[in-house]
């Protein structure tokens, strides 16, 4: 796979990167690779739920600027590391929806776009 840019704004600064995705990679070995101005700066391997976590920072990055970075490269790939992110946020957002019950059916409430309930 071909590198692709990804750019970070983090609070005044602007980062300009490029991540290197290896498909083949094992387990002892970082799958993404990320590089500023050329230089390698960080990378990355997923989890067994495919969350990223930092594999290396030889570029000396801070970790807030780092979970971003992960956060672009899981949104670049929607097949795989962002389904389980928005499957996780959607069990999360329904743990939240009070519960009440018709007959002797448990049903959960659910707010429309308008915030009525439905």
């Amino acid at each position: 796979m071909e590198n692709y840019p990804i750019t970070i704004s983090n609070d005044k600064d602007v980062h300009h990167f490029e991540v290197g995705e290896y498909v083949h990679h094992d387990e002892d070995k970082c799958k993404y690779k990320v590089f500023e101005n050329g230089a390698y700066v960080a990378s990355f391997t997923p989890d067994e739920h495919d969350f990223l976590h930092i594999c290396q920072n030889p570029g000396g990055l801070n970790e807030e600027l780092l979970h971003l970075v992960a956060d672009q490269i899981e949104a670049h790939h929607p097949m795989g590391i962002n389904d389980n992110i928005r499957k996780l946020k959607y069990e999360k957002y329904l743990d939240r929806l009070d519960w009440f019950w018709i007959g002797k059916y448990p049903c959960k409430i659910v707010f429309c776009g308008t915030g009525n309930k439905a």
